[in-house]
């Protein structure tokens, strides 16, 4: 009966200590999340190199002839320059990434037309814009649209927004255009068919699924829609989903003498005709 009640015993304080420890565990005080990666214009300078995110486009960055061109491209070299150091680029595979990318410290901006908007404002910091522009619907004309007259080719076109009501608008997931769209659907009181690609597709590369009849609809801002027109005739980008917007490069919120130099380069620039030389380069000599 002894031998009996100690081995009740002994199981009784294996148990309790199995639960205290238990508890314990549980009451564990939770990792630290990691400090934000710090880099600013003193440690840029110091390693000699400007950290850029681009993207691969039309617009921003691509090779002609193997020579390096494009709208950020150019504008980077020119910061570059201004803070006297080299230019490091690396070339986004994923557009949805590029925050990310950022606040993790692989480089110290992304040079990308990004539209400054409330909730992005809560992640980065943000440049003073580049240039405004609007969202347009990127559509496609009717297949025989040259042998049409103008009213002809307007009534197989949406010229209004509200009517995409129940229609499917295909844009990339995470981009101002989603949310965009999202808003419109409450605007015009009617649902929008979302449809979400894959960030690895570039602006360029989902207007192109317009042309080629993959998707029906997408949304593109109002200067890369009008290029795109003007390679493609069968498209149709007369049509605003938005107001103006402004359009900047972003930063970590943690490195306020990169913005502050940033700002005041963009600000000097746009008393120079170079500023209004480029822009037009890339986006109205088409």
């Amino acid at each position: 009966m002894k031998a009996k009640w100690v081995r009740y015993s002994i199981a009784l304080c294996l148990l309790a200590l199995a639960v205290a420890c238990q508890r314990t565990r549980a009451g564990d005080t939770p990792e630290k999340e990691p400090e934000p990666f710090q880099r600013d214009l003193a440690e840029i300078r110091e390693d000699g190199k400007l950290r850029a995110l681009i993207a691969y486009s039309a617009t921003g960055y691509f090779l002609y002839r193997g020579q390096p061109m494009g709208y950020e491209y150019e504008m980077l070299t020119r910061l570059a320059k201004r803070l006297g150091v080299e230019l490091e680029l690396r070339v986004a595979q994923d557009l949805d990434q590029m925050l990310e990318i950022l606040q993790n410290g692989q480089v110290d901006l992304v040079a990308h037309g990004l539209a400054i908007t409330e909730g992005r404002k809560k992640e980065v910091a943000f440049s003073d814009y580049f240039y405004l522009t609007k969202q347009v619907l990127v559509q496609r004309k009717p297949d025989n649209w040259r042998m049409l007259t103008l009213d002809a080719i307007d009534k197989g076109l949406v010229q209004d927004p509200v009517e995409l009501i129940e229609d499917t608008v295909s844009v990339r997931k995470n981009s101002s255009y989603l949310r965009r769209l999202v808003n419109l659907s409450r605007e015009i009181g009617g649902s929008i068919v979302l449809d979400t690609l894959e960030g690895n597709l570039s602006t360029d590369e989902i207007i192109k699924m317009v042309v080629d009849k993959k998707i029906k609809y997408t949304v593109a801002d109002r200067n890369l829609a009008l290029i795109n027109a003007s390679s493609y005739p069968i498209l149709d980008v007369r049509v605003p989903v938005s107001f103006s917007q402004r359009i900047g490069w972003a930063m970590r919120k943690n490195a306020p003498a990169l913005k502050k130099a940033t700002d005041q380069w963009i600000q000097e620039e746009k008393t120079r005709d170079d500023f209004y030389y480029i822009y037009n380069k890339y986006f109205e000599n088409r």
